[in-house]
């Protein structure tokens, strides 16, 4: 969604990656502190007022959303980019991509039918690889020991499965290459003998340089109905032009907050109803909005809940 709205592959393709990181970074701050502000007006009382019908409704469809976009990664060795090249070939996706604009969803479903209904056509490193982890996943209480067990089972299969591709030359798809790092970065623990180099960003630097607001066109009508904010610092060498710069508004942001926010209720929400775990709205959005700042501070986009991986959590 933030791509989408960011216009990301275009942005990229004129300034880069690396300043691409930096508006992401940008928006991902803004939509925290909206959160946060939101949670405190008591917007996320709402959620209780959602039938339990929609709850558990919108629980399944994001169920099915995952599995949509977890398929093809699953069992083509090129992925997605794969799986969209052989499923045109077919009439019935060809037919319904004629209709993406109006049912975007389609698309996926059909390419979905069409990757189910041509099996040969997998790869099988990654087929393997799939049903393989998500039968570890599944049966994780029956066959793994119980320190193991509440998400550690998850980073056990994928651990296992990145040493695999490590060792064995995998030629599946690849996302990018993983950016250099300053080695003294990030936090270091057992004396040194363990370092997680993680790099940070300036956040002044987001709030003052990145210009967020340029891509809705500099204008706030396209992000939200509200006013432009702009603040001018005549630097102290007065042939220096000032420095201008604007700021995007917190309604703006907290549109994207609101929406941003709907998984997590229909998440929270459908557990309540199905399985009886409590849960508070407040905490949730509040705790997204912690999120979304530290997301901001280490290059990373909006934060959001996740459906496979809370279900995952609730069985085991």
């Amino acid at each position: 969604m933030a791509k989408s709205d960011l216009d990301g592959e275009a942005y990229v393709a004129e300034y880069g990656e690396e300043e691409y990181v930096k508006l992401v970074a940008a928006y991902s701050l803004y939509v925290g502190v909206a959160s946060v502000v939101l949670a405190v007006v008591g917007f996320g009382k709402l959620a209780k007022s959602t039938p339990t019908a929609v709850s558990k409704g919108f629980k399944w469809g994001c169920a099915v959303g995952v599995l949509l976009s977890a398929f093809p990664n699953g069992l083509y060795l090129h992925g997605g980019g794969e799986l969209k090249k052989l499923a045109m070939s077919s009439d019935l996706v060809a037919k319904v991509t004629e209709f993406k604009t109006i049912a975007p969803g389609a698309v996926a479903v059909s390419s979905f039918v069409y990757a189910t209904t041509h099996f040969w056509e997998w790869g099988v490193e990654p087929s393997v690889i799939f049903f393989l982890g998500t039968a570890i996943i599944m049966h994780s209480k029956e066959i793994l020991p119980s320190f193991l067990q509440n998400g550690g089972e998850v980073i056990l299969v994928t651990a296992l499965a990145t040493t695999y591709s490590a060792y064995s030359g995998y030629a599946g798809a690849v996302v990018g290459d993983i950016p250099d790092v300053d080695p003294e970065a990030g936090f270091s623990f057992m004396g040194g003998a363990i370092r997680v180099p993680v790099e940070f960003l300036d956040v002044k630097a987001l709030i003052t340089d990145v210009p967020l607001v340029e891509r809705f066109g500099g204008s706030y009508l396209k992000l939200a109905i509200t006013g432009k904010i702009e603040l001018e610092t005549q630097l102290a060498n007065d042939k220096t032009p000032p420095l201008t710069t604007t700021f995007p508004s917190l309604p703006s942001a907290g549109l994207f907050a609101a929406v941003n926010f709907l998984s997590i209720m229909g998440i929270a929400s459908g557990f309540e109803a199905e399985d009886n775990i409590p849960w508070s709205a407040e905490r949730e959005m509040i705790a997204q909005g912690i999120a979304c700042g530290a997301a901001a501070a280490v290059g990373s986009a909006p934060v959001s809940g996740s459906m496979s991986r809370s279900l995952v959590s609730v069985s085991v």
